[in-house]
């Protein structure tokens, strides 16, 4: 006998002024740039949180993917490489999140001049890193920070924060670009997906199908009805 087949359930997606009130939510928290880079760009949030201000092109408006935030239960929160080959490289950044980019900074050079000797710092193969986002004293932040982050957001903005954790983030950017028009190939390149069956795994269930492309199927491949001969009445 077959065993039953497993009918997966589609992960949540906001819509997009649920989008924009959880960002100007949670814009003054010490962790509201991690949410505005998890909903813009899609990044992994291990990999926002590996981000070092070495690897921001403030300029061109990117960041370079080189590392990861992980957790194990054998080593805790630690650096480590980006889940996937398909996730390191250069990352466009939102205008939302350069612009706050300089403010957050200097709060976190107070930070780290008001710590003194007692400030945690960083090191990845061998060198010293400054992360972009770090704790109070310098130390990791952890995916349950924003996990934690965006659930109470949610609460306070009346938004339901059931199964509402970072990965939301990345799933909607995808659904949001793929039901305006975007090709795979683009949107997987986009948020690091080393593929775009990856992509497509998360378009089956959830979003309209491109209307762009719609039309270009229609235009090319349904050729206009020609007009049928009237009958003759007797």
């Amino acid at each position: 006998m077959k065993p039953p087949k497993v009918v997966k359930q589609a992960g949540r997606t906001l819509a997009l002024n649920e989008v924009r009130s959880l960002l100007e939510a949670t814009d003054t928290h010490r962790y509201g740039l991690v949410v505005r880079v998890l909903f813009t760009t899609g990044l992994r949030v291990s990999e926002a949180l590996g981000l070092s201000w070495d690897d921001l092109d403030v300029g061109l408006g990117t960041a370079t993917v080189r590392r990861a935030v992980t957790y194990s239960t054998l080593h805790g929160t630690t650096l480590g490489p980006p889940k996937t080959a398909g996730a390191a490289g250069v990352h466009h950044l939102a205008p939302g999140f350069l612009s706050r980019l300089t403010d957050w900074k200097k709060r976190q050079d107070g930070e780290r001049v008001s710590s003194g000797p007692m400030w945690l710092k960083q090191t990845y193969e061998g060198s010293t890193i400054r992360l972009v986002f770090i704790t109070e004293s310098g130390g990791l932040v952890s995916r349950q920070h924003i996990d934690a982050l965006l659930r109470r957001t949610a609460i306070k903005i009346g938004l339901d924060p059931k199964h509402l954790g970072t990965h939301v983030g990345r799933r909607t950017v995808v659904i949001t670009l793929y039901a305006n028009g975007a090709e795979l190939a683009d949107i997987a390149r986009h948020v690091g997906h080393a593929n775009t069956a990856t992509t497509a795994g998360y378009v089956t269930s959830l979003g309209n199908r491109p209307e762009r492309t719609a039309k270009l199927a229609a235009s090319l491949l349904d050729p206009p009805l020609k007009s049928l001969p009237r009958r003759r009445s007797k």
